[in-house]
């Protein structure tokens, strides 16, 4: 195991873009799979996880940083709202959940309170809502 950790040195590992381009490649071959393409479908369903390898082994950290970076800022956006999707449906008959417009924090606030002024704990910014 000495070998691996090794080998590894150096080398940037995985991040969640590596997870996102494995589980992109496992649906496309699932997709590809119920389709007539064949061969041609599973090569197409193999290029996410190529990239996956060559980014995990890749000794160019800085970049690989960089272009995970750029899909967090993608990613954020669409977590939060699925994350609030869940709080609301699991939690809505006790708490209202709101969404921070400038950086999409999620406020909980207990139904029933009226008009409140929320203020985001991440970025300072007020914003009314009637809860």
């Amino acid at each position: 195991m000495q070998w691996l950790q090794k080998f590894m040195t150096g080398r940037y590992g995985t991040d969640p873009l590596n997870f996102a381009l494995i589980l992109l490649s496992l649906v496309l071959s699932i997709a590809f799979a119920m389709t007539p393409l064949g061969a041609i479908g599973s090569l197409i369903a193999m290029a996410p996880l190529l990239v996956a390898f060559l980014r995990m082994f890749s000794r160019n950290t800085a970049r690989r940083a960089r272009e995970n970076r750029a899909f967090m800022k993608l990613w954020n956006p669409i977590q939060n709202w699925f994350r609030w999707l869940y709080l609301s449906v699991r939690y809505g008959k006790k708490n209202r959940y709101f969404l921070c417009p400038q950086c999409g924090r999620i406020a909980c606030v207990p139904k029933g309170t009226g008009r409140v002024t929320i203020t985001c704990k991440n970025c300072r910014l007020k914003y009314d809502k009637k809860a």
